[in-house]
């Protein structure tokens, strides 16, 4: 809780919301257990291709702060969790989005699970992290032990925004 609690999810201390969190950063989809499947949530479809595994967004969706969900929210998501050295990032080497409806991301490595990484992730607000977004895209290239994705790792780690920017049904009320 504050005030050492704080609204960035990528990194620990956050002010973590347990079960309740893919109602604030609502993911791609939901694994049904019962039925063996993925159920959509902010993606639509989703399709393997060879190396490529294409996500197909909902469109009309928008974040609390008024500002439509697209695929921008979700590149800006997996460039910072490459910075941040995710699982996820073991299997894929690039993302990308031909339209704001839909990201393609690339198998390196391909695997049965990286499939359940990208659906499962919470997709974080562009709005948010837009500025740490692009310079994580920028260093997609440079080895995630560079100096350069080291130091963006501790920006990023120190970054601190003013308000939880949520997707999903709820909106944090910090009162």
């Amino acid at each position: 809780l504050p005030p050492k609690g704080h609204y960035n999810s990528f990194v620990t201390d956050f002010m973590d919301f347990g079960i309740y969190n893919d109602m604030l950063e609502t993911p791609l989809a939901i694994y049904d257990w019962a039925d063996s499947k993925f159920l959509p949530l902010l993606a639509t479809e989703w399709k393997n291709d060879g190396d490529n595994y294409t996500v197909k967004l909902q469109s009309g969706v928008k974040w609390s702060d008024g500002s439509d969900f697209s695929s921008d929210d979700v590149l800006t998501t997996f460039y910072l969790l490459r910075v941040m050295s995710n699982s996820v990032w073991r299997y894929i080497d690039k993302v990308d989005a031909p339209d704001k409806t839909t990201v393609t991301f690339h198998f390196a490595k391909p695997s049965s699970v990286a499939p359940r990484f990208i659906l499962k992730t919470r997709i974080r607000p562009n709005s948010v992290y837009k500025d740490l977004g692009a310079k994580a895209k920028a260093l997609v290239d440079k080895p995630a032990d560079s100096d350069e994705n080291k130091a963006l790792r501790e920006e990023l780690t120190k970054f601190r925004p003013t308000d939880f920017v949520s997707s999903g049904p709820v909106k944090l009320d910090p009162a």
